[in-house]
């Protein structure tokens, strides 16, 4: 509790500048499917209203348990996020 109570502290300063939309929230390989049309997501038992960047946080977070030696390939994930949903600083 103490950990978030700390996080959301950090945080109120961009409460109100952090964009907030329909978000699926659990975007991991389990959640993810390929078809004849390309990829799709499974599972919208999670689906909420939520901030957008932190989407692209759970999604990252599932790409780094395939590399954990090398952090910074999930640049590669942040990029392809960044193309589809833009995120400004």
């Amino acid at each position: 509790r103490e950990a978030a109570d700390a996080a959301l502290a950090r945080l109120q300063p961009l409460r109100d500048r952090l964009r907030v939309q329909a978000v699926h929230g659990d975007v991991t390989d389990d959640n993810i499917v390929l078809g004849d049309d390309g990829p799709g997501v499974i599972d919208f038992g999670d689906v909420s209203d939520g901030w957008l960047v932190a989407e692209l946080a759970a999604t990252v977070t599932s790409a780094l348990h395939h590399v954990p030696d090398e952090p910074l390939a999930v640049l590669d994930v942040v990029e392809a996020f960044h193309a589809e949903a833009p995120l400004d600083d």
